[in-house]
């Protein structure tokens, strides 16, 4: 199997100790070596797992989780985040083309983060994609992680550093998760579409969705997913926010009354009203 080269590289650098291991991550993770991954590819039906982070949901776990577990599984890892968040048309030609060879074989992971189309747009292209991987005999996995939206609101503004009353009030605030998951970063708003049957219409493209506040299900599952012995985990506290401004109960209530979607979102998902009838 021609995978078989990486799986042999990690143990090799498991030996020569951490130092080693850095160095390998920072070649493994390399945008100029991923052309070198794919070619190394095993000749095995194709498996791909899909990662939609919506921010301060458990994101950077989920994505340390991912690598470590591309690691072990000498996978081929695919990270589409702009860092100056701003989606183009080059962006979307970048992930489509991408979608359109995933099929190819061998155990791939996606990150997908900001710069990038949301789900509103991505949803057929990512059937496609999934229809493509099942006619080559495997499987995409698609899923996405939630986070209560109380907590979400104050995560978010302690990590911008914004004044918590203005950003109550401030609209733009207002149903990010719901926005996000659609349209991804908010540079890349467009007229919004408050729509519960078009949102249930795209949340059909996530195989799981789990919940910041208990990630073991996560864990397990992407363990299964990846064909590992079930123990690739990390440290859960990787990114814990540092609060600096907490709501009192009043300010609580504003959060929820001022967010309904996140709210109907969070309800829909935790409820289990989703899924689709098997």
């Amino acid at each position: 199997m021609r995978g078989f080269s990486r799986r042999a590289i990690n143990k090799l650098v498991r030996r020569l100790g951490p130092s080693a291991d850095r160095v390998w991550r920072r070649v493994y993770f390399s945008r100029k070596t991923r052309p070198v991954w794919r070619m190394m590819s095993p000749d095995s039906p194709p498996r791909v797992i899909y990662f939609y982070h919506l921010p301060k949901c458990a994101g950077l776990y989920m994505n340390a989780l991912l690598c470590d577990i591309a690691i072990d599984r000498g996978a081929d890892y695919a990270s589409f985040r702009r860092m100056d968040n701003i989606r183009t048309r080059e962006s979307d030609r970048e992930l489509i083309r991408f979608l359109e060879t995933v099929h190819r074989g061998g155990l791939t992971i996606v990150y997908h983060h900001h710069g990038h189309m949301g789900m509103d747009e991505l949803f057929e292209p990512l059937a496609a994609a999934r229809e493509r991987v099942r006619q080559a005999g495997g499987t995409l996995y698609a899923f996405t992680c939630l986070r209560d939206p109380v907590s979400h609101f104050i995560s978010h503004v302690n990590f911008l550093g914004l004044d918590l009353n203005k950003a109550i009030r401030d609209e733009s605030k207002h149903n990010f998760l719901y926005k996000y998951y659609l349209y991804n970063h908010p540079a890349n708003h467009k007229e919004i579409r408050y729509d519960k049957e078009f949102f249930r219409s795209r949340l059909a493209a996530m195989d799981d969705i789990f919940f910041q506040e208990d990630l073991d299900p996560a864990i397990r599952t992407l363990n299964q997913q990846a064909g590992t012995d079930g123990s690739v985990t990390i440290d859960k506290r990787i990114n814990e926010t540092e609060y600096r401004v907490r709501p009192n109960d009043e300010q609580r209530r504003l959060i929820k009354e001022l967010n309904p979607w996140d709210q109907w979102f969070y309800a829909e998902v935790a409820g289990g009203n989703w899924r689709s009838p098997a």
